[in-house]
């Protein structure tokens, strides 16, 4: 929709919230690698693949899970690190049924995988309380060129940001957050959803 609440104008007896998708235009000026996404005439702002639907092909009755995002193209990178967590990596986040849940592999069962989201866990809200990075394409100072940088939300671990800039990235820590998600899953017959703490009064989807 552009923003939390869209353009913040709603039709006529319905309530539905008209987008604002001019804000997904690119605000840097037109460059041989920002041109795709300017304002021009006739022209549409790329759009993110957001909302975005999951659902596990194991069984009839498994975990279906909807996340969407705002902040235009900075959106996808969020609600991809929310997904990737909530689906591969958080395993130690308690939930209900965790009693029914696979033993983790060991390091030697190299061919074995596990996710929490086909074990008995869809971790939403500890995903979405993780700190997350994106990219911009900002001016650097004292010049007419862009550069792209690394944004890391308040509160990123210091040690991964020294290994970015270790690796040659340019790295901001942020004061405001890179994006907003919003998610809502069910696992057989529990529904879980949520939205990040700072954007609970902010956010119109769930």
């Amino acid at each position: 929709m552009g923003s939390p609440f869209g353009s913040g104008i709603k039709t006529t007896n319905t309530g539905i919230l008209l987008n604002a998708a001019q804000r997904l235009f690119s605000s840097a000026p037109p460059s041989s690698t920002t041109s795709l996404n300017v304002p021009a005439p006739g022209r549409r702002p790329l759009a993110t693949t957001s909302p975005i639907f999951f659902e596990t092909a194991q069984q009839k009755c498994g975990h279906r899970f909807i996340a969407a995002s705002s902040s235009g193209l900075q959106g996808i990178v969020g609600i991809s690190q929310v997904l990737t967590s909530s689906f591969l990596y958080l395993s130690n986040v308690t939930c209900s049924g965790d009693e029914q849940r696979p033993p983790l592999p060991s390091a030697e069962e190299t061919t074995k995988t596990y996710t929490p989201a086909v074990g008995a866990c869809l971790p939403v809200n500890a995903s979405l309380a993780l700190k997350r990075f994106t990219l911009d394409f900002l001016p650097v100072q004292n010049s007419t060129q862009h550069e792209f940088v690394v944004l890391l939300e308040p509160g990123f671990p210091s040690a991964i940001k020294k290994g970015l800039e270790d690796l040659g990235h340019k790295v901001v820590a942020t004061t405001n957050p890179t994006s907003v998600v919003g998610a809502v899953g069910w696992t057989l017959y529990t529904t879980i959803g949520g939205v990040e703490q700072s954007s609970v009064n902010s956010s119109s989807w769930f």
